[in-house]
């Protein structure tokens, strides 16, 4: 038996309520031993563990829907706990949580704006505040997370961990917010997101170009993050349940309905192209009026993951001495750069100049492009801060359903978890159809933090395929099938795989990969692999061209994408689809697919199903 020294401290972990809701959800008992999870719940938010923001959604939903059956010393513990929380960045008391991102905005927002309606006569112990005033100061935020989602779509786009960490909230809203308005509002804004994973995902699994994207969420191999809300949009068995989306599967009967038309376009098994814009660049955020103090300004830029950039430098200095932030580690760093903000310019020109490694974790405007067939989707996120450096944003890809491919200029060391997450620096890639090219330069100046590898190395798992065909890869071509589907990589140099049987490493600073998909339905195996390795394949250092099935396709380190000359627009609407259109800040969006539709007004508080 393990026994503590007196007067030790327990280490914070989780203290997940996902068990508990599960029980009371099916009707069966929940015993002494369940509730002592409680314990550690309220340890890890009094020691502000780094995941105890994430046990805040499930227990909301037991209190909101089941807190009679809360043991009363649990939930005095609880009461404690959450109304002494401090929800928002600037309120009293330093630490070096995170507070700001996208999901932790909304996620944040809709705990302190339930903890404030359960507790209405709690004073918190974190600023002296009312549970009124942290009522209005929540729901505030919640409106301005909702109104950015709708304008401008998702900074961490497609994410496979993020978006889960935006629907737990955004149910929670729909099922017990008692503002009408909020609830139309977060269900419009539920709407948008289920149509991007209908979109982005394949077989039942959510993988496609992504903003901030892990490892597992990257290769796909046996991966359900979202597995149970992709589950009930495409129609299959569901993975396993990310304990936050137990908001999602145990929502209220007459709550958050699925419209039809998702399901429809989540199920479409045609040969279709789509077509999106995610986010804001960053000179677009002066000009929108989103530089500057405010809850709205601070949101927008801070989802964007923007702090260092030379656009908005002086606002994060500005607003973190503002706030005494410079105490999180987090920003702690940045404060070295204070004697210069006396200078009018110099902070912009300094951030520029010195090409600061954290300039590229801005999660800027990305044009996404989703081919996806019977058999495979294949997305990328065209021309995107190409050469610059990067950490979870995953450019390109090839969803088989049972596992990706994609290649990448390594972030991290082998054998240690980031080595398959984000880019050192972010590749010149774009798409056409079945087709991908990606250009990595890797030669970038600039302040780093680590190392830049100089080369880039696929992700392809040659023993997860039905057949591989390894015999070019002098040649620097390898070919897989996997049911039925078709891909080959042609590199622009020799390659070989170093370590194990997924690594495939093309060595140089300047390397270069073409992707091409097919399938059994239009050739054999056999046939797909001569073909493309007769196909015309150049990289001259500067452009690269690859010519298949007589389609001439060129990307330019330029930032140029040319198909059979002719250059390509890659500046997309807010949607382009077959089932969509819809301009950039659209005052009103309509889905359609056959005879099914559904038209969202954002500001008319409009959601209609046909």
């Amino acid at each position: 038996m393990r026994t503590e020294m007196p007067g030790a401290k327990k280490k914070s972990v989780n203290g997940s309520y996902n068990a508990i809701l599960q029980k009371l959800a099916l009707g069966e008992e929940v015993t002494a031993a369940d509730w002592a999870i409680t314990d550690d719940m309220v340890r890890g938010i009094h020691d502000r563990f780094s995941g105890c923001t994430f046990d805040f959604q499930t227990a909301l939903r037991v209190l909101l829907a089941y807190g009679e059956a809360i043991p009363q010393e649990h939930l005095d513990k609880i009461k404690a706990a959450f109304t002494g929380y401090r929800f928002f960045m600037t309120a009293p008391g330093g630490d070096d949580m995170v507070l700001w991102s996208e999901n932790l905005q909304i996620q944040l927002a809709v705990s302190e704006y339930f903890t404030a309606l359960l507790w209405e006569d709690a004073i918190s112990a974190a600023d002296g505040k009312s549970a009124g005033e942290h009522l209005a100061h929540a729901r505030q935020r919640i409106a301005i997370w909702l109104r950015q989602r709708w304008l401008y779509g998702f900074s961490e786009w497609n994410s496979p961990t993020y978006y889960v960490e935006d629907v737990s909230p955004l149910c929670l809203l729909i099922d017990f917010a008692p503002e009408q308005e909020l609830r139309t509002r977060a269900a419009i804004v539920l709407d948008l997101l289920l149509y991007d994973i209908a979109v982005g995902q394949y077989g039942g699994v959510f993988g496609s170009t992504a903003g901030r994207c892990y490892s597992a969420g990257r290769r796909l191999e046996n991966y359900t993050s979202t597995g149970a809300v992709t589950a009930e949009l495409a129609g299959t068995e569901p993975g396993s349940y990310n304990g936050m989306l137990n908001n999602f599967r145990y929502r209220k009967p007459e709550g958050y309905q699925i419209p039809k038309v998702l399901l429809e376009i989540a199920r479409d098994r045609q040969y279709r192209v789509y077509k999106a814009s995610h986010g804001l660049y960053l000179g677009e955020l002066k000009e929108k009026g989103l530089v500057g103090q405010s809850d709205e300004q601070i949101m927008m830029q801070w989802a964007m993951e923007s702090f260092s950039n030379p656009e908005t430098i002086e606002n994060t200095l500005a607003y973190c001495r503002r706030h005494k932030l410079f105490s999180n580690a987090n920003f702690r760093e940045l404060k070295y750069f204070l004697f210069l903000r006396h200078i009018p310019g110099l902070l912009p020109r300094a951030s520029r100049a010195l090409n600061l490694f954290t300039n590229g974790i801005v999660l800027e405007r990305a044009n996404t492009y989703t081919y996806k067939t019977p058999t495979c989707l294949q997305a990328t996120a065209q021309l995107y801060s190409p050469k610059s450096y990067g950490t979870q944003q995953h450019v390109w890809t090839v969803n088989l359903g049972a596992f990706a491919v994609f290649a990448s200029n390594p972030y991290g060391e082998y054998g240690r978890g980031n080595f398959w997450v984000g880019d050192g620096v972010k590749p010149f890639a774009a798409q056409e159809k079945n087709i991908t090219l990606a250009i990595y330069d890797t030669q970038v100046r600039g302040l780093k933090i680590r190392k830049i590898k100089r080369y880039s190395h696929a992700y392809f798992p040659v023993d997860l395929f039905d057949r591989a065909d390894e015999s070019r890869l002098a040649q620097g071509r390898i070919f897989g099938e996997k049911n039925g589907a078709f891909v080959a990589l042609v590199a622009a140099k020799p390659v070989q795989f170093v370590k194990d049987r997924c690594n495939l490493v093309q060595e140089g600073a300047v390397t270069a990969w073409a992707c091409e998909t097919g399938d059994r339905e239009h050739e054999s195996f056999e046939a797909f692999v001569q073909r493309i390795s007769e196909n015309h394949f150049m990289f001259d250092g500067e452009t690269l061209t690859y010519v298949s099935r007589d389609v001439k396709c060129e990307l330019g380190r330029n930032k140029s994408f040319r198909i059979d000359g002719e250059a390509q627009t890659l500046e997309y609407q807010r949607f382009e689809s077959d089932f969509v259109r819809a301009q950039r800040e659209a005052g009103q969006i309509v889905f359609a697919h056959g005879e099914d539709r559904l038209t969202l007004d954002f500001e008319a508080l409009r959601r209609e199903t046909q």
